[in-house]
């Protein structure tokens, strides 16, 4: 077999023997595209690793609120949703937590945010009604209870 030697002068990348070399423009292409994919690969990693993250900081936060750890569950579902904004799940138990303390107001604008995100959340309903309840306004618990009980005939006060 013969030596082949192809040359494309305008990148600077040329094909020996069926392996590709690069050189002058070529080269630094090569060295660009390189480094954006792994660039993005650890991008993936990290977004994988965080998403983990979440989900175990979420998971810590749940086992806080059942023993009575308020502050601590907060401060696993403040972590959990910093990682992951769109934590539906995440926004309504650090809601419950909020409420669990006495604070409706901020329960409210979690739950709010979670209908937001995911409009079909009827945990969310259910939950802004309870915060709603509690600080008197009856007409928009019983609103948001409506609500909850038409995503979920199961959905419990």
């Amino acid at each position: 077999m013969g030596f082949r030697c192809i040359r494309v002068r305008a990148c600077g990348a040329e094909m020996v023997e069926g392996r590709q070399r690069f050189t002058g423009l070529g080269m630094l292409a090569a060295i660009m595209l390189l480094t954006a994919t792994s660039a993005f690969a650890q991008t993936v990693q990290q977004q994988r690793l965080d998403a983990k993250d979440a989900v175990a900081l979420h998971a810590h936060g749940l086992a806080a609120r059942n023993q009575g750890d308020l502050e601590r569950a907060i401060q696993d579902f403040d972590q959990a949703i910093g990682i992951n904004p769109q934590f539906v799940q995440a926004l309504v138990d650090r809601g419950i937590a909020y409420a669990s303390k006495g604070d409706a107001g901020r329960a409210i604008a979690d739950f709010d945010q979670a209908i937001l995100l995911d409009p079909r959340d009827a945990s969310a309903y259910n939950n802004r009604g309870l915060s709603y309840r509690a600080r008197g306004e009856t007409d928009r618990a019983i609103a948001d209870f409506g609500a909850a009980i038409q995503l979920d005939r199961n959905s419990a006060l």
